[in-house]
């Protein structure tokens, strides 16, 4: 997500060489490592399809993809502009709870990348 990272950076003021060290130093996108090292027999190599391979279905629950996370977000500002806080919480801690799962599952990702590839 290194550009919805800059994006965030240049929002908050943060220092964008200081951002770009880091994403350069720790940030591994895992898309082109499984996509170049592993022949899996799925349509998509996109996180969610890759899922399958090491995470419990039943982890994902209520918001499940990025365009049900867009509709949240759409139904959280509405209900903020109508003052349905009640509403808004909802939305609010679906979609919370879905980026969490995205996370776990990157870091699972990780972890299943390191246990499938063979030692050298």
């Amino acid at each position: 997500e290194r550009v919805r990272i800059k994006a965030m950076a240049g929002r908050h003021q943060m220092d964008l060489g200081m951002v770009e060290t880091l994403m350069e130093t720790y940030f591994v996108d895992l898309y082109p490592v499984v996509r170049k090292g592993f022949a899996i027999g799925l349509p998509s190599y996109g996180l969610k399809a890759l899922e399958s391979l090491y995470l419990d279905p039943e982890m994902r629950s209520g918001i499940t993809g990025g365009d049900e996370s867009v509709v949240a977000f759409r139904e959280y500002c509405l209900a903020m502009e109508n003052n349905d806080q009640n509403a808004a919480e909802k939305f609010r801690s679906a979609i919370l709870a879905y980026n969490k799962i995205d996370c776990i599952s990157t870091n699972l990702l990780r972890d299943w990348i390191i246990k499938s590839t063979p030692e050298c």
